[in-house]
């Protein structure tokens, strides 16, 4: 029987896909052991309390700081977690490691390098951090989403092109079970079937600057009248965003914090607003619905560019820069974007088709192979 340890996390787009990893690791293998090795951050508790069926555990490792006390913290936790996943190792035999890449993987893959261990880490983003440039280079594997980051390793890095793993409720939107799926979501959201979606993605937390460019596009009376809202703004922007389309938006709308069905708001919807995170490129390429990426804009490597970027070049997604400040030229791009996609509805359909195109919907099953065998 196997032993399979998943470790990373920190962010929402750390965790799902090393679950989508987990679960096709159980469905194929149902008397595999898989740990999944989180942080301490609250994201990672919220999103693994709902597992079934794999153990899961807390590292103490921190994320690194350019500060005297960040570099502290960072030094202390690493060491904690290092010692703590060779025990693990040790402890549970684990076969195999995969690191979902960033620091909470970082003491895992480390210690099963130290351990002669066979491990792997997972780079969805275009443009790897530094964290995972380092990591590629004590681990057997490299999995990447797109071709674009191959360079960025080494020529003897077994770098292989997998695609990025997504939820099951994402494979069904590239199945037959979408028309299902979208009633479903009609039906959940209480939206209109007859009228056209616009789906506002503010991520896990709450993207800020997009919630306050949306409103504020919103507010203009920009779009169609025969146009929906769907705005999940994440929890940290709730109750401002929700207030103030109380008081100002016209326009249907329903406005959530957080949905743990997300491929239900991707059903719903014929055009998205969203931050360029690779998960979220994945789940819009899968899902097969043509996007306007506002991408962070205070990233050193513009990773998220970097990600939107790939979207774009295949035709199924624009790129509207984000100050930060949801200012006038933000708010005008962002209207000028969304009213060009809605008024044209072919335009809408290639770019759906040119996403599916890009989609890769086994990436979980690969790497999900990859840890089980010998």
């Amino acid at each position: 029987m196997k032993r399979i340890l998943i470790a990373g996390g920190g962010t929402a787009g750390h965790i799902y896909p090393g679950l989508a990893v987990a679960d096709a690791v159980k469905k194929r293998y149902p008397k595999t052991d898989v740990i999944f090795a989180a942080t301490s951050r609250p994201i990672d508790s919220q999103v693994l309390a709902t597992l079934d069926g794999i153990e899961t555990m807390i590292q103490p490792i921190r994320p690194f700081k350019l500060t005297p006390i960040g570099i502290g913290q960072f030094t202390r936790g690493w060491a904690w977690s290092y010692f703590q996943m060779r025990h693990l190792l040790r402890d549970k035999r684990i076969d195999t490691v995969l690191g979902l890449g960033g620091f909470g993987s970082s003491a895992a893959v480390a210690a099963a390098h130290r351990l002669g261990i066979r491990r792997a880490i997972l780079n969805p983003d275009a443009v790897p951090g530094k964290a995972n440039r380092l990591l590629a280079r004590f681990v057997d594997v490299v999995f990447v989403q797109w071709a674009q980051s191959t360079h960025f390793f080494g020529r003897k890095t077994d770098t292989r092109v997998v695609g990025c793993p997504v939820r099951e409720g994402f494979k069904q939107l590239a199945t037959m079970t979408r028309q299902g799926l979208r009633q479903e979501a009609m039906t959940t959201f209480n939206l209109d079937e007859r009228r056209r979606t616009l789906l506002i993605c503010g991520g896990s937390t709450g993207a800020q600057s997009v919630n306050q460019a949306v409103i504020e596009m919103l507010v203009r009376g920009d779009l169609p009248s025969d146009v929906q809202v769907l705005h999940v703004t994440g929890r940290n922007n709730y109750k401002e965003v929700h207030h103030r389309y109380t008081e100002q938006v016209k326009l249907t709308y329903r406005v959530i914090d957080y949905l743990d069905r997300m491929e239900l708001a991707y059903a719903a919807a014929d055009l998205v607003v969203c931050r360029a995170g690779a998960v979220t490129a994945a789940e819009v390429a899968t899902a097969g619905v043509p996007a306007i990426f506002m991408p962070y804009p205070f990233h050193r490597d513009q990773h998220q560019r970097a990600n939107a970027q790939v979207l774009a070049d295949a035709g199924g997604a624009m790129l509207v820069d984000d100050d930060g400040q949801a200012s006038e030229p933000t708010v005008k791009a962002l209207s000028r974007a969304v009213r060009t996609s809605l008024d044209d509805r072919y335009r809408l359909v290639q770019m759906s088709q040119n996403l599916q195109r890009l989609a890769r919907v086994d990436a979980d099953q690969e790497i999900a192979q990859w840890l089980m065998s010998d």
